[in-house]
């Protein structure tokens, strides 16, 4: 069985072997640090992002997503901040913060559909 510290020590190992993406660390490099962000609960998951949008639309949104795609940008998504495992965060990726597109553009009781 592998202690912790060598699952850590083969975790480490498997991320430098993976070729983490200098793209989007380069904040790491002297570039703005980026914004702390925490799930609301624990808050025991502080991480920092490079940086948060928050979309009101989906025209907002897409932009949003292109332009992390075009810097290369690993993206994480946000609603609420309930979730305490960290899965809501990625380390300097683009947090895209959904609490803006809390609104119902359409529904159709009959089909049970809505937008």
């Amino acid at each position: 069985m592998l202690t912790r510290r060598e699952l850590l020590a083969m975790s480490a190992r498997a991320c430098v072997a993976a070729g983490l993406s200098p793209p989007a660390w380069a904040w790491a490099k002297g570039e703005p640090a980026g914004v702390v962000v925490n799930d609301i609960h624990s808050q025991l998951n502080a991480t920092r992002v490079r940086r948060v949008v928050k979309p009101e639309s989906f025209d907002g949104l897409s932009s949003a997503l292109r332009d992390a795609r075009a810097q290369r940008l690993p993206v994480s998504v946000a609603g609420g901040r309930h979730a305490m495992g960290g899965q809501q965060f990625a380390e300097g990726s683009v947090l895209v913060d959904m609490n803006g597109m809390g609104r119902v553009l359409s529904f159709d009781p009959d089909a049970g559909v809505v937008e």
